[in-house]
């Protein structure tokens, strides 16, 4: 606080006494507002500034903070992005454990189900493969003369009385799997695993294995033309069947194994187009 001036005095009369009104107004007037104006003004000037600075300070400081908060939330957004890329990395590679150990049981799986199949095979070789009929032998019906033509291009021909069971025919393509370095003398005369002997023994081992025939034998057998599939069934003879009553020319065709369905489904449907069959000559 400033005292700008003082005043005592009488106030009357009141045209000229110390403290009359008009005596103040007119000191007011002509003597102190010219004198403390631009004091005054000067404060208004500076009282203005200060509250420019005031205003550009807390502009400034608003910037500054939300700057600083779009800068929080950038990092933020940042970390989590990180996260989430870390999660997804580590879900890729849990996945990709898992379906490295699907396939690699689904692998051992497969290669413990061919070394099965395979003693399977060799006793079917020995076991269950019939011998061909000799000339002039009647005991096993009439015979019949079956051209086949396996996965690989190979083309055989077997003799089969009318009397034989489907499963010969089966056994007997069965056995052209077997590699070459498997000699025929060193077959098991037993099936593997204390199984029964003879077509029962067969039919125990697909039930056990819970595949059905089509699945355990891994192939099927077609009529080449026209293509009609030869079904095994256990107890049918080959004389039962219309299309080899005469004898004929059948194709050998694998069957995918399910491990292998998803792999392959692309290659049948490119290769659907030639599932056709031609009459082989006798």
């Amino acid at each position: 606080m400033t005292i700008l001036s003082r005043h005592q005095g009488p106030s009357i009369p009141s045209t000229s006494a110390p403290t009359a009104a008009h005596t103040l107004v007119k000191h007011l007037a002509e003597q102190l507002l010219p004198r403390v104006t631009p004091f005054l003004t000067q404060l208004r000037v500076q009282e203005a500034e200060r509250d420019r600075e005031r205003a550009l300070r807390a502009e400034q400081d608003r910037a500054f903070e939300e700057s600083r908060r779009r800068d929080a939330d950038r990092i933020q957004q940042r970390a989590r992005e990180e996260r989430a890329a870390a999660e997804e990395r580590q879900r890729a590679a849990d996945a990709e454990a898992r379906a490295a150990e699907e396939r690699r049981k689904a692998a051992e799986a497969k290669k413990q189900w061919t070394a099965h199949r395979m003693a399977w095979r060799r006793w079917i070789r020995r076991g269950l493969v019939v011998r061909e009929p000799r000339p002039g032998e009647t005991g096993r019906g009439k015979t019949l003369r079956v051209g086949v033509r396996m996965p690989d291009g190979r083309r055989v021909v077997r003799f089969f009385g009318e009397n034989d069971a489907v499963t010969a025919l089966y056994a007997y393509v069965d056995s052209l799997f077997i590699p070459p370095e498997f000699i025929q003398d060193a077959d098991p005369p037993t099936p593997p695993e204390g199984g029964s002997v003879g077509e029962q023994g067969l039919v125990s081992e697909m039930e056990a294995s819970g595949k059905p025939a089509e699945k355990w034998w891994g192939f099927k057998i077609v009529l080449a033309y026209p293509r009609r599939e030869i079904v095994w069934e256990a107890g049918k003879r080959v004389g039962d069947i219309d299309v080899l009553k005469g004898g004929g020319q059948v194709v050998v065709e694998l069957v995918a194994d399910e491990s292998d369905a998803k792999s392959k489904h692309k290659a049948v449907a490119e290769n659907a187009e030639d599932d056709e069959y031609h009459t082989e000559s006798d």
